[in-house]
């Protein structure tokens, strides 16, 4: 495998992890602030951060409602995350982070299936805009997570039975 033209066991772990974003399926949000989460090295304006937000459903104007807003702290664990967020506003502050972080290659790991239909389109589209020229790479059960990919490839007992257009396949 290659990014770049450069093969991935000649990259050191700590460029491959810059070259590459990651949005798993199992919620990940970090002891600190809304604000924190969305820009760990903390270098990012609000604007950029809000920009964002408006583009992940309803999680602008949630978060937004919330007393301290961005500054709003955030609890590291599942239940402590629950009372601050539902698992979809969860799911939607890792897909900003994500998209505020934009890399070669984003990897998607069933990073959708708890958003609902409308909210996953809209993510679609920031996705597409804001990695257009990044690999983009989707694991999903829901067909139509994957209608906008170029190509599709069909795994079946972990090998590929089929590959192709998804509108083809």
């Amino acid at each position: 495998l290659m990014i770049d033209n450069v093969p991935l066991d000649s990259l050191s772990l700590q460029d491959l992890r810059s070259r590459l974003t990651y949005i798993p399926q199992e919620v990940v949000l970090f002891s600190g602030t809304v604000r924190s989460n969305l820009d760990p090295t903390g270098v990012l304006d609000d604007e950029r951060l809000w920009t964002v937000l408006r583009k992940c459903g309803g999680l602008a104007n949630a978060i937004a409602k919330l007393a301290r807003g961005l500054d709003t702290v955030v609890e590291g664990g599942a239940e402590e995350q629950a009372a601050t967020f539902s698992q979809g506003q969860a799911q939607l502050l890792c897909i900003a982070r994500a998209l505020l972080r934009p890399s070669k290659v984003l990897c998607i790991d069933e990073a959708t299936a708890s958003i609902d239909h409308e909210t996953e389109r809209a993510i679609s589209e920031a996705i597409a805009s804001e990695f257009a020229t990044s690999t983009v790479l989707t694991v999903a059960h829901r067909i139509q997570t994957i209608m906008h990919c170029h190509r599709v490839l069909l795994l079946d007992n972990g090998r590929i039975a089929e590959s192709g257009d998804p509108k083809e396949l």
